[in-house]
């Protein structure tokens, strides 16, 4: 939501009004603060606002050189961290918290041991929070107890997002707390980290909608906005309903608040507003800002007027903050205007707008997005490999096809299928080499199903082999093998396609449609036909999209797809060929129907329906779904919107731009790859006057040389570390081998083997990794060879050399994967084949017991504990069965002293057993211990 600098207050407490920092614009009554003293207006549109953003306007002059103003902005916010005055201290933090940058967030938290002001405080816990920054955490943790109240719920929210549970549940206890500010403060917090439909949220907000009255002002239509968010509809329509209230500022409130949300149910009070040349500057202000949140720039330059006719520092601050939203480069010399302002909160204002606009940089947003999956893909967690694999498909070719190689060679399936699912949609003929070596060793059905997918897509011939062997499966991946086949140009592929139609199962015939869709051959259509009439529903759902898709019987398959849309497990897939059709689903099911469902994946299914929809209507529901609380519902909606980017590129912009902050990490990256395609470069020095002239071709020849011979040298030592890499996993593997097929003497022999088996699997990353830069070494020295002039003559041997090389590189790795396979494999055989002797040795040293063969039992037990060793590996009844034994020793021995010792023995293995142990074994243990006891406190035997 929208953050202001200036607060109003209450009277409640000082301290809760400005730690309220989640309020709406209406929510905070911007209006309380502001000067009575308006701005003299500028002259008002003549024409409405629209949606669609201003034309670029000329380049900045050469003076403003963007590296030099952003040092010039940080440096301002860092000596801003110690101002003298608290409120200087607040708006720095403030400007932080939006800026995201973690070097220079530094500043803000080294002052935490000595930062006097409370709100200060709690606003330095939002940014930790923000910023995952452990150490701040920690702190927050240790000085937790002698925070206030409200400071309290602060560092519990940073906590929670730290994935403290504790403070989790302490900020949900919070919620309903007796003082109405902290509930009020934690109810916020609360629903901002919720997801939609949470009932006890949803309580909780609806219980203090109840106590409104005692809020502060406007304060509801925050709660009416989170309650909205958490899919309560009622609370939608109650906001809309008061887009019609007469009472001043409601309605602008509640059109701001649904604008905070996504919903543009309130835009005409915000263009109306904005033209009404009579209303109050503070108004349109806040409307020219609400409909930037709306993704509506039409008001920019009212807002650099206002910077330099508005008399009130509060709207010069409200105008910068929406300035910086818009990120216009055309507008940096009106906000660079206010680092001379009388008003300190101004300047650090104008700083932060300063680097929001320069952080749009596409130079920067395209690094930034590459090195935010570069790091996710080195993290050991598989999670967050498989998050930069969901964002890969946002990337430039040149930079996801390295990452691809990386990331479809990775050992956990589950990073493999995001990687492969991104491959199906990269659609770039770079990348079919990768695909092709993936899809030859890959073992995951559903990786094989999205990589099939991927090289029908890409239509190279040269996966004709790969896609033959795929295909002699019946399963999934072969019957779309069959499709790809058809895609680049296998015509016979068709004939065993409607073969295996007649012969499979429905789940099979799905498939078969799927195929006849992949194939892009309208030889299909009798097959797509066929399905039409199948007795299963899901077939004939496939094939109604199929004719869709190939633009044949759309009258038939209309009734099929209404029906199929009506039923929620078709209704994924059917609803946006319905749309494509412009023909309108059942109610239940619209876009706009499921988009306030409780439930993501039905959420999902509107975002992924709008990309049949014209742009207009569309544009609404990815709004809406930009501002969900589920980061797979916003992750769809970018790559929803980049969809649009070829016909409506300029309408996407604003769109792409609210998620350039998001707190999820993939959202973020596919924001910013796609911003960093769309976007034009910052305007610089006129280059022309940087040089004489042009190079001869003598000059240019012997660069492209030069920068030929350096990526040739790159390409070699990265091929050279791969090299290595992979010899090291075929060490390993040869090493795991030989010892897993010895049998294990004690725990130790096991211990050394499942070591040497995550020896393997770092390896087999390493090579990975290692793999990743050969491609795009390779890349590079491609590109390099193709600049050199036609009639180089080391042209054509360097692009033989470098295929040469590439196909040996896909060979290695291949051989790698299969040997690390192999390798992991023996371990878990090894591990499981002597653990499992554990568990024989055990049974047979129990009926050794109940025959009353105590030595043969004690050998058992003693093999029994060598194979089971300690910890988690040790089953429970190792211990009931020692404790039977030493029971049976008691009972045998007639000496006082020995019989005691046995005794005490069984007892502890009993009580050991009972730690963990389940099943019939327990009873009999515990009247085991409770006799045992009896009888040791007896002093039995002595």
């Amino acid at each position: 939501m929208t953050r202001l600098p200036d607060l109003p207050r209450t009277r409640l407490a000082v301290l809760s009004a400005v730690i309220i920092a989640s309020l709406s614009a209406a929510a905070l009554g911007v209006h309380a603060g502001l000067s009575r003293r308006a701005p003299p207006p500028p002259p008002s549109p003549s024409e409405p606002a629209q949606a669609t953003p201003p034309a670029p306007a000329p380049d900045l002059a050469p003076a403003i050189e963007p590296a030099a103003e952003k040092a010039r902005a940080r440096s301002l916010l860092g000596d801003y961290c110690d101002a003298v005055e608290p409120k200087h201290r607040r708006d720095t933090v403030a400007a932080l918290i939006d800026v995201r940058d973690r070097e220079l967030a530094q500043c803000a938290l080294a002052r935490l041991d000595d930062e006097p002001d409370d709100e200060v405080r709690a606003l330095i816990a939002e940014l930790i929070g923000r910023l995952g920054d452990s150490d701040g955490g920690a702190w927050l943790g240790e000085h937790y107890r002698s925070a206030a109240p409200p400071v309290r719920v602060a560092y519990d929210e940073a906590l929670c997002r730290l994935d403290d549970t504790r403070a989790c549940r302490r900020l949900g206890e919070s919620a309903h707390d007796r003082d109405l500010t902290v509930a009020f403060l934690a109810a916020q917090r609360v629903a901002a980290m919720s997801a939609p439909g949470d009932r006890r949220v949803l309580r909780w907000l609806r219980g203090l909608l109840l106590r409104e009255h005692e809020l502060p002002p406007l304060a509801g239509l925050d709660l009416l906005g989170h309650l909205s968010s958490l899919g309560d509809r009622a609370a939608r329509e109650r906001l809309r309903a008061l887009l019609t209230n007469a009472a001043p500022g409601v309605a602008l409130g509640a059109a701001e608040t649904l604008a905070g949300i996504g919903d543009d149910a309130g835009r005409e009070i915000l263009i109306d507003t904005f033209n009404d040349g009579r209303a109050d500057a503070r108004e349109r202000v806040r409307a020219v800002v609400a409909l930037v949140a709306l993704g509506d720039y039409a008001g920019r330059q009212y807002l650099e007027d206002t910077l330099t006719g508005a008399d009130d520092p509060a709207l010069r601050r409200h105008s910068l903050r929406g300035l910086g939203e818009i990120g216009a480069w055309d507008s940096l010399r009106a906000i660079l205007a206010r680092y001379r302002d009388d008003d300190h909160r101004v300047r650090i204002a104008a700083a932060a707008a300063v680097l929001l606009v320069l952080g749009l940089d596409p130079q920067v947003l395209a690094q930034e997005s590459v090195d935010w999956l570069r790091t996710m893909m080195a993290s050991a967690r598989w999670q967050d490999r498989r998050d930069a694999g969901l964002a890969l498909a946002a990337l430039a070719p040149a930079a996801a096809v390295p990452l691809l190689a990386q990331g479809l060679a990775d050992p956990e399936p589950a990073v493999r299928r995001a990687f492969a699912n991104s491959a199906a949609t990269l659609t770039s003929p770079d990348a079919a080499p990768v695909i092709i070596a993936a899809l030859a060793v890959e073992t995951d059905p559903t990786v094989r199903e999205h990589e099939v997918v991927a090289l029908a897509r890409i239509a190279n011939p040269a996966a004709k082999e790969v896609l033959e062997a795929v295909a002699e499966r019946r399963d999934r991946p072969g019957v779309l093998a069959l499709g790809a086949l058809l895609a680049i140009g296998e015509g016979g592929a068709l004939a065993r396609l409607s073969e295996l139609y007649r012969g499979v199962k429905a789940a099979l015939r799905v498939a078969v449609m799927e195929a006849a869709m992949l194939a892009r051959d309208v030889a299909v259509l009798d097959l797509l036909r066929q399905g039409l009439s199948d007795r299963a529903a899901a077939v004939r759902a496939k094939a109604a999209e199929g004719l869709v898709q190939y633009g044949h019987d759309r009258e038939r398959a209309a009734e099929v797809l209404q029906r199929a849309a009506a039923t929620p497990a078709l209704a994924a897939s059917a609803l946006p060929a319905l749309l494509a059709l412009g023909v309108t689903p059942p109610a239940q099911v619209a876009p706009a129907t499921l988009l306030s469902d409780p439930a993501p994946e039905r959420r999902r299914v509107a975002v992924r329906a709008a990309a049949e929809l014209p742009w207009p209507r569309a544009r609404g529901l990815l709004q809406r779904a930009l501002h969900d609380r589920a980061a797979e519902v916003r992750r769809d909606a970018v790559g929803v919107a980049g969809g649009f980017i070829p016909g409506h590129g300029r309408a996407v912009e604003p769109l792409l731009k609210q998620v350039v902050r998001d707190s999820d990490g993939a959202t973020r990256a596919m924001a910013k790859a796609r911003l960093a395609r769309l976007l034009p470069p910052p305007p610089g020095p006129n280059r022309d006057q940087l040089g004489a002239g042009e190079a001869n071709a003598d000059d240019a020849a012997a660069a492209a040389l030069a920068a030929m011979e350096s990526a040739a040298e790159q390409a070699e030592q990265a091929h050279a570390r791969f090299a290595e890499s992979t010899q090291a996993v075929a060490s390993l593997a040869a090493e795991v081998s030989e010892r897993a097929a010895r049998r294990a003497r004690s725990e130790r022999d096991v211990s050394a083997v499942v070591a040497l088996g995550q020896r393997l699997g770092e390896a087999q990353a390493a090579a990975l990794a290692a793999y990743g830069h050969v491609v795009e070494a390779d890349s590079r020295l491609l590109a390099a060879a193709r600049a050199l002039p036609p009639d180089a003559p080391t042209s054509t041997d360097a692009l033989a050399d470098a295929d040469r090389r590439a196909r040996a590189a896909r060979s290695s790795l291949a051989e790698a994967r299969r040997q690390a396979q192999e390798g992991n494999d023996a371990v878990t055989t090894y591990v499981a084949r002597e653990t499992a002797h554990c568990d024989i040795y055990v049974a047979g040293a129990e009926t050794a017991v109940q025959a009353g063969r105590l030595g043969a039992a004690r050998k058992d037990l003693q093999r029994a504990a060598d194979a089971c060793g300690r910890g988690p590996r040790r089953p429970p009844q190792l211990d009931f069965v020692w404790g039977l034994y030493y029971d049976e020793r008691a009972q045998d021995t007639a000496n006082a002293r020995p019989r005691r010792r046995h005794l005490e023995r069984a007892l502890r293995h009993y009580q050991r057993f009972l730690d963990a142990g389940k099943g019939y074994r327990v009873e009999r243990a515990r009247e085991r211990i409770a006799a045992i006891t009896d009888e040791l406190a007896a002093g039995t035997g002595e």
